[in-house]
């Protein structure tokens, strides 16, 4: 992998709301990634630490940014049901960043399935849908939790490596068609919240940055 495009990525280990560098210096980011659920409600793990923070910071309301995501979907919509499905797999459904950051990016990623190419390729997806949002939103910055690591059941591992590369391979490609958009990008950083995973995805990071060499088909 290029120079340029390793330095538009970094592993980072700690609360994705309360982003610090190795130096322990504040990291502001534009974009902050939500593993959302298909409700769009609050789930477990990132989820619920960025509805936590969001609350907390708009007067202490419980389920505020629930709430504001309700009377944004739900507009016309006569009692409507609380877990009504909001948003499908591989969709990013953007909001304000309500304190936390510009815009909070929902990521409805898909469940583990044993390990199929369709499940795969859908995780893929997500990520390169979570880029073009990123560009659309005209954000330099932006921090992604390892999605579908969590409560959708994927492996970790094998979770961090399809970040690590569906990013790479999809920053090589805007790197070769289009240049703005390439340039627009200034850093992503991946989030993990354990010391445990950071050490595995970071040695994932370190053999990736190396062999990463095409984009994806």
């Amino acid at each position: 992998m290029s120079k340029r495009i390793l330095d538009k990525l970094e592993v980072l280990q700690g609360n994705i709301v309360n982003l610090k560098d190795k130096y322990g210096k504040n990291i502001i980011v534009d974009a902050v990634v939500n593993s959302a659920k298909p409700t769009l409600m609050c789930g477990a793990g990132v989820s619920r630490a960025i509805y936590n923070y969001v609350n907390s910071y708009n007067a202490n309301i419980s389920n505020f940014l629930e709430n504001e995501i309700i009377k944004e979907t739900d507009k016309g919509i006569v009692n409507a049901n609380r877990n009504r499905i909001r948003c499908s797999t591989n969709e990013i459904f953007v909001t304000e960043g309500y304190g936390l950051c510009n815009y909070i990016f929902h990521a409805v990623a898909p469940n583990w399935d044993g390990g199929s190419k369709s499940c795969i390729k859908s995780l893929q997806k997500c990520y390169e849908n979570i880029i073009d949002s990123m560009i659309e939103k005209n954000c330099e910055t932006i921090a992604i939790p390892i999605i579908s690591s969590g409560h959708n059941k994927f492996p970790f591992d094998l979770a961090a490596k399809i970040a690590i590369v569906s990013i790479s391979n999809y920053l090589i490609k805007l790197q070769n068609c289009d240049k703005l958009k390439y340039n627009q990008i200034k850093k992503i950083y991946l989030v993990v919240y354990t010391e445990d995973d950071f050490e595995p995805i970071n040695e994932i990071f370190e053999y990736y940055k190396y062999n990463i060499t095409c984009c994806a088909s």
